[in-house]
């Protein structure tokens, strides 16, 4: 059993409520819960009704990873009643209702039971962390439900980052089988954040994303990448560090090397070019003075701001970082060139050396 289909079925309140709702839209809420209160006043809100001798529950459970089949099913089921009971603030003989009905369609009360023989896999709540919906392939969800479609609505949103990145794995093919392996991508990376620093290799380390797949994840995360540091229309205007962090951020957070960035500006701060050196730490050879000028006078830029990250997540400016802005700042100084900021970003923090009194 996976450790996310542990979390989610272990956690015996989400599971009866999920059973509950499943077959409330089946059957209707008025006809469940009237059959309910019938139930209880024939037996009693004490008697469980014991499921250990009903095959078809059984088979449920088991699938679910829930309970096995054979010896300990007796005393496992009636712990797993009782708990989910008490977890769910249920009676007893409502928990093993719902079971029975889940999967046999209860004495008659459902034509059949979502978990049945022949289960219903596109409409069951737990499909995805099922032993019999592994075992027979991931099952696919309505054309007229699936991620494609639900996208193709064109509506912001319609879609989470697990089922985008399903789309992209899948190539719009077998998407449920996708999301499965989206979501593995996601536990292991721990955010969207994260697995945007993926390398190529590293997206093929994951069982269920192909050569082609990774390509096309690469290519997407790198894609929002360049979207996010697009030029601003014309016009635009830096007029605070978080400008800075908010335009050069996406860029530069998540790098694993140090990187640095020079912003160009005219006289009212809009953005007229950019330099980009990096791959290494700040030194006099990475970030030339020179180099820095000479763009400065090519582009007539007014103001100058300067941005690096640290790959540490620590903003804090080392004794490096105020020396070579210090150099900067006197050489631009020479020709007449402003410089209005160095940004350092760490992470989601920054430190700006124009608020911290650096320059």
């Amino acid at each position: 059993m996976t450790a996310r289909r542990k979390r989610h079925l272990l956690d015996l309140d989400f599971w009866v409520a999920s059973m509950r709702k499943s077959l409330e839209e089946r059957a209707g809420r008025r006809r469940w819960r009237s059959f309910i209160r019938r139930v209880l006043a024939r037996v009693g809100d004490g008697d469980a009704l014991p499921l250990e001798h009903d095959p078809s529950a059984l088979r449920c459970l088991w699938r679910l990873g829930l309970a096995s089949i054979g010896a300990a099913a007796q005393k496992e089921v009636a712990s797993l009643v009782r708990r989910a009971s008490e977890a769910s603030a249920s009676p007893p003989v409502e928990v093993t209702l719902l079971v029975r009905c889940f999967a046999s369609g209860c004495y008659g009360f459902l034509d059949k039971g979502v978990c049945s023989d022949t289960p219903e896999c596109t409409s069951c709540p737990f499909a995805l962390f099922c032993r019999y919906a592994s075992a027979r392939g991931s099952p696919e969800l309505p054309p007229s439900e699936s991620f494609s479609a639900r996208l193709a609505l064109g509506a912001l949103g319609a879609l989470g980052v697990p089922e985008l990145l399903a789309l992209i794995i899948s190539g719009g093919r077998s998407e449920m089988k996708a999301f499965r392996t989206a979501e593995k991508l996601l536990s292991k990376a721990a955010s969207l954040r994260s697995l945007a620093t993926w390398t190529v290799k590293e997206f093929e380390s994951v069982g269920g994303v192909t050569h082609e797949a990774a390509l096309r994840l690469r290519s997407a995360l790198d894609l929002a990448v360049y979207w996010a540091v697009e030029p601003r229309p014309p016009g635009a205007r830096f007029s605070q560090a978080r400008d800075f962090v908010k335009y050069y951020g996406p860029r530069l957070r998540d790098l694993q090397a140090e990187y640095f960035i020079v912003a160009l500006l005219d006289n009212k701060n809009r953005l007229v070019g950019e330099v980009v050196t990096g791959g290494g730490g700040l030194s006099g050879a990475t970030v030339d003075p020179k180099v820095v000028l000479k763009r400065a006078v090519r582009d007539a830029a007014a103001h100058v701001a300067f941005l690096h990250n640290h790959p540490s997540g620590d903003p804090t400016p080392s004794p490096e970082d105020l020396d070579i802005t210090a150099r900067l700042v006197q050489v631009c100084a020479l020709a007449g060139v402003r410089v209005i900021d160095h940004v350092i970003i760490g992470g989601d923090a920054y430190t700006s050396m124009s608020e911290s009194g650096y320059i």
